[in-house]
């Protein structure tokens, strides 16, 4: 099996919308839970997974906290958050849950974070 075979270098991507899983690039919702997927992937011995909350991908109106720390707290595997990202403060409140690592997008193209400053952060820990 992939897992198996390549370990941590398989991600597999939870996209939810409204605690609801997304597929077929976030146009389809599926009648799967957040909770059941990564009840899944743990099942199968994934090692890493990407959460993106998809309602706040791109917004800067910060991360879903509370259903980040439920996928954490659930998931047997190392899990990067993604979606919402606008400040360092945001980047600390991900790595307080627990999560492995965070994905930047929209924040460092509008230079809201500073991506040198954002890793001498991360990198005083």
């Amino acid at each position: 099996d992939l897992c198996g075979r390549y370990g941590d270098r398989v991600v597999v991507g939870i996209d939810v919308r409204d605690g609801q899983v997304a597929t077929e690039g976030w146009l389809t919702s599926s009648p799967l839970a957040t909770d059941a997927v990564v009840q899944r992937a743990n099942a199968i011995g994934v090692r890493r997974g990407l959460f993106t909350d998809i309602d706040r991908d791109g917004t800067l109106g910060g991360p879903n906290l509370e259903a980040l720390r439920r996928v954490v707290e659930a998931a047997d595997f190392d899990v990067i958050a993604s979606g919402g990202v606008a400040s360092l403060e945001d980047v600390e409140a991900i790595r307080c849950t627990g999560a492995g690592a965070v994905i930047l997008g929209r924040a460092l193209y509008t230079g809201a974070i500073d991506l040198q400053v954002a890793l001498a952060r991360v990198s005083e820990r």
